[in-house]
Protein backbone atom coordinates (compact mmCIF):
# COMPACT_ATOMS: atom_id res chain seq x y z
CA UNK A 1 0.00 0.00 0.00
CA UNK A 2 1.19 3.46 -1.12
CA UNK A 3 1.87 6.53 1.85
CA UNK A 4 -0.67 8.06 0.92
CA UNK A 5 -3.26 5.39 0.52
CA UNK A 6 -2.10 4.06 4.38
CA UNK A 7 -3.00 7.59 5.69
CA UNK A 8 -6.35 7.63 3.67
CA UNK A 9 -7.21 4.61 5.60
CA UNK A 10 -5.88 5.79 8.99
CA UNK A 11 -8.31 9.16 8.63
CA UNK A 12 -11.15 6.59 7.27
CA UNK A 13 -11.04 4.17 10.35
CA UNK A 14 -11.01 7.23 12.68
CA UNK A 15 -13.92 7.54 15.12
CA UNK A 16 -16.38 10.17 14.09
CA UNK A 17 -15.37 12.09 17.12
CA UNK A 18 -11.69 11.12 18.66
CA UNK A 19 -10.57 12.06 22.07
CA UNK A 20 -7.43 14.40 20.63
CA UNK A 21 -5.01 16.66 22.42
CA UNK A 22 -1.87 19.01 21.63
CA UNK A 23 -1.33 18.71 24.80
CA UNK A 24 -1.68 16.00 28.07
CA UNK A 25 -2.18 18.83 30.66
CA UNK A 26 -4.51 20.75 28.85
CA UNK A 27 -6.70 17.60 29.03
CA UNK A 28 -8.11 15.58 26.08
CA UNK A 29 -11.02 16.31 24.53
CA UNK A 30 -14.04 14.74 21.61
CA UNK A 31 -13.25 16.79 18.76
CA UNK A 32 -14.76 16.12 15.12
CA UNK A 33 -12.15 14.20 13.19
CA UNK A 34 -11.64 16.60 10.87
CA UNK A 35 -10.23 19.23 13.84
CA UNK A 36 -8.79 16.04 15.65
CA UNK A 37 -6.59 15.07 12.91
CA UNK A 38 -4.48 18.75 13.59
CA UNK A 39 -3.88 16.97 17.42
CA UNK A 40 -0.62 15.61 18.19
CA UNK A 41 -2.02 12.93 20.21
CA UNK A 42 -5.04 11.49 19.35
CA UNK A 43 -7.43 8.47 19.76
CA UNK A 44 -6.90 6.05 16.00
CA UNK A 45 -9.19 3.10 16.97
CA UNK A 46 -13.21 3.50 16.66
CA UNK A 47 -15.09 2.32 20.17
CA UNK A 48 -16.08 -0.57 19.52
CA UNK A 49 -13.40 -1.78 16.25
CA UNK A 50 -9.53 -2.30 17.02
CA UNK A 51 -8.81 -1.40 13.23
CA UNK A 52 -4.91 -0.82 14.44
CA UNK A 53 -2.62 -2.43 17.24
CA UNK A 54 -0.21 -0.01 18.07
CA UNK A 55 2.95 -0.39 19.88
CA UNK A 56 4.74 2.28 22.03
CA UNK A 57 8.77 2.30 22.05
CA UNK A 58 9.85 3.87 24.59
CA UNK A 59 13.87 4.61 23.59
CA UNK A 60 15.57 6.65 21.70
CA UNK A 61 15.74 4.75 18.21
CA UNK A 62 12.32 3.03 18.31
CA UNK A 63 11.14 4.03 15.22
CA UNK A 64 13.82 1.27 13.86
CA UNK A 65 13.73 -1.08 16.73
CA UNK A 66 11.47 -3.43 15.00
CA UNK A 67 13.82 -3.83 12.07
CA UNK A 68 17.26 -4.28 14.38
CA UNK A 69 15.12 -6.99 16.69
CA UNK A 70 14.10 -8.80 13.53
CA UNK A 71 10.42 -7.70 14.20
CA UNK A 72 7.37 -7.43 11.86
CA UNK A 73 7.66 -4.43 9.77
CA UNK A 74 4.86 -2.04 10.92
CA UNK A 75 2.58 0.33 8.62
CA UNK A 76 3.32 3.30 9.98
CA UNK A 77 5.95 4.90 12.46
CA UNK A 78 5.73 8.00 14.27
CA UNK A 79 8.48 9.23 16.02
CA UNK A 80 8.72 11.80 18.16
CA UNK A 81 11.64 14.38 17.30
CA UNK A 82 12.41 15.66 20.76
CA UNK A 83 13.54 11.81 22.26
CA UNK A 84 13.16 9.73 19.13
CA UNK A 85 10.36 7.42 21.19
CA UNK A 86 7.61 6.07 18.84
CA UNK A 87 4.70 4.40 18.00
CA UNK A 88 4.39 1.99 15.66
CA UNK A 89 1.08 1.07 13.87
CA UNK A 90 -0.32 -2.48 12.46
CA UNK A 91 -2.55 -2.15 10.17
CA UNK A 92 -5.15 -4.80 10.36
CA UNK A 93 -6.68 -6.04 7.15
CA UNK A 94 -9.95 -6.63 8.82
CA UNK A 95 -10.90 -4.51 11.84
CA UNK A 96 -12.11 -7.07 15.11
CA UNK A 97 -15.10 -6.27 16.82
CA UNK A 98 -15.02 -5.83 20.63
CA UNK A 99 -16.92 -4.40 23.68
CA UNK A 100 -20.72 -5.36 21.74
CA UNK A 101 -22.66 -8.47 22.32
CA UNK A 102 -21.62 -9.38 18.75
CA UNK A 103 -18.10 -9.74 19.94
CA UNK A 104 -16.42 -13.09 18.70
CA UNK A 105 -14.17 -14.66 21.26
CA UNK A 106 -11.51 -15.83 18.78
CA UNK A 107 -10.76 -13.00 16.98
CA UNK A 108 -10.42 -10.70 20.20
CA UNK A 109 -8.20 -13.57 21.47
CA UNK A 110 -5.94 -13.68 18.28
CA UNK A 111 -4.99 -9.94 18.05
CA UNK A 112 -4.17 -9.91 21.93
CA UNK A 113 -1.72 -12.63 21.36
CA UNK A 114 -0.66 -10.66 17.58
CA UNK A 115 -0.55 -7.51 19.89
CA UNK A 116 1.25 -9.34 22.80
CA UNK A 117 3.83 -11.22 20.62
CA UNK A 118 4.83 -8.04 18.74
CA UNK A 119 5.34 -5.73 22.05
CA UNK A 120 7.18 -8.41 23.62
CA UNK A 121 9.37 -9.33 20.43
CA UNK A 122 10.24 -4.88 20.42
CA UNK A 123 10.46 -5.21 24.39
CA UNK A 124 7.76 -2.65 23.91
CA UNK A 125 6.12 -0.52 26.94
CA UNK A 126 3.71 -3.32 28.45
CA UNK A 127 1.88 -0.74 30.30
CA UNK A 128 1.15 1.34 27.13
CA UNK A 129 -3.12 1.89 27.52
CA UNK A 130 -3.59 1.94 23.29
CA UNK A 131 -6.12 4.69 23.76
CA UNK A 132 -4.27 8.07 21.87
CA UNK A 133 -0.87 7.36 20.13
CA UNK A 134 0.50 10.10 17.83
CA UNK A 135 -0.85 11.48 15.41
CA UNK A 136 0.44 10.39 11.76
CA UNK A 137 -1.45 12.83 10.35
CA UNK A 138 -0.01 15.71 12.64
Amino acid sequence: MKQQELFDTFRDRLPRRPLATDDFTAGVYHLPAIQAIRSKYLQHNRPMLTAWIVVDVDRPGGGWDWYDLDGPAPNIVVENPENLHAHLFYGLEAPVLKDSLNARLKPLRYAAAVEYGIVSKLEADQGYGGLLSKNPLY
